[in-house]
């Protein structure tokens, strides 16, 4: 009998399986961290790579983000676009608004906080601020989803709107 191909997205999901077994039965001797505590596995600053598990057309970060919003909003998503930043508002008062590493879209669907992050088409960095954000979702029962495109935003949504 002829095994079916693995997706991408079961293959991460399987790497990640085996990470947690070994690190809760102690399998590792020494598990790369940060001074945090968090996993050190990507780059030197902390970022962490993103590529798509679904198949995604190579678009810029912001055209990700329109057509996302756009397709929350038809799928009757309450969704909010959520900005970070910071600016000289004159006379030498710098001020950041927003949330540190907060995701581009905060949404709410029947009761559930989801949060979506947006990436260019062909992957992106997840910093420290937002693996952080995304750490913080998460122990608090929210959905934190990274999206490169809505092939993968629909790969991750309708499983959540089909209940």
């Amino acid at each position: 009998m002829k095994k079916k191909k693995q997706t991408r997205a079961e293959k991460s999901h399987g790497v990640f399986l085996v990470y947690k077994a070994l690190k809760e039965s102690g399998g590792f001797d020494k598990v790369p961290t940060c001074k945090d505590g968090s996993l050190n596995i990507g780059r030197k600053d902390g970022g962490l790579p993103t590529k798509p598990v679904v198949p995604c057309e190579d678009l810029s970060e912001a055209d990700v983000l329109k057509e996302c919003i756009s397709w929350l909003i038809r799928h009757r998503v309450g969704a909010k676009r959520m900005n970070v930043g910071a600016g000289d508002l004159g006379g030498g008062n710098y001020r950041q608004y927003g949330i540190k590493g907060a995701a581009d879209i905060t949404c709410i669907y029947e009761g559930l906080r989801i949060e979506v992050e947006c990436k260019k088409g062909k992957g992106g960095v997840l910093s420290l601020n937002q693996q952080k954000f995304r750490d913080w979702v998460q122990r608090y029962g929210g959905t934190y989803i990274i999206v490169h495109g809505v092939p993968e935003l629909e790969f991750f949504m309708l499983s959540i709107l089909q209940g």
